[in-house]
């Protein structure tokens, strides 16, 4: 019986030492990609939050210009006067902030803000004719930023930047007491149809 060889039920020392070496491999590589994939959703999140925002600033700026009988521009501030309310909108860092005044009192009755992202700027103009108004928000590089911040931006550097939005609305577009009328008329409808016997 002693002569007889064996077989053996257990592991030696380097089987383990290689088998906890391959898990403890796939492990780390495992969290990697957990890690990474959380950093992606929240990247994409933000982006979701940035574009949200832009649209509904683009939607209610071009709502309060066609509205408006008259607008003014101070720096990063745009001001929309109608009849009854006075509409501020001003650039605060990343936010642009819309607030809702009351003609007849100074306080504010209601405000709204448009969190954008990181890296952006945002430019109120007045056309040259005096009954367009234009928002343009730009995506800047964080040199660029470091320059916006410090009031050293140029308009070049602004214009050669990608925009995320540019919208250009017509002031009182909406209002009936404007000379020319609102939208084109048709006429060809009624005109087919007095041809006709």
């Amino acid at each position: 019986m002693n002569g007889t060889p064996q077989h053996r039920t257990g592991s030696s020392l380097i089987e383990i030492i290689v088998l906890l070496s391959v898990s403890s491999t796939l492990f780390v590589i495992a969290i990697g990609w957990i890690h990474q994939s959380f950093r992606l959703a929240s990247i994409m999140r933000d982006h979701e939050r940035h574009h949200q925002s832009l649209l509904r600033l683009s939607r209610q700026f071009r709502d309060d210009a066609h509205l408006a009988t008259q607008v003014t521009s101070e720096g990063d501030t745009m001001i929309f006067q109608a009849d009854e309310f006075e509409i501020q909108y001003r650039r605060d860092g990343n936010t642009v902030r819309r607030s809702l005044r009351n003609s007849s009192d100074d306080a504010a009755s209601g405000e709204e803000s448009y969190q954008l992202s990181e890296h952006t700027a945002v430019r109120f103009d007045i056309d040259e004719t005096p009954d367009w108004v234009a928002l343009t928000v730009h995506r800047v590089d964080p040199a660029s930023r470091s320059n916006a911040e410090s009031g050293e931006e140029t308009e070049t550097e602004i214009d050669d930047s990608p925009r995320d939005v540019a919208i250009r609305a017509a002031v009182g577009r909406w209002r009936g007491d404007r000379d020319e009328p609102l939208a084109p008329e048709s006429t060809d409808s009624l005109e087919s149809e007095e041809a006709q016997p």
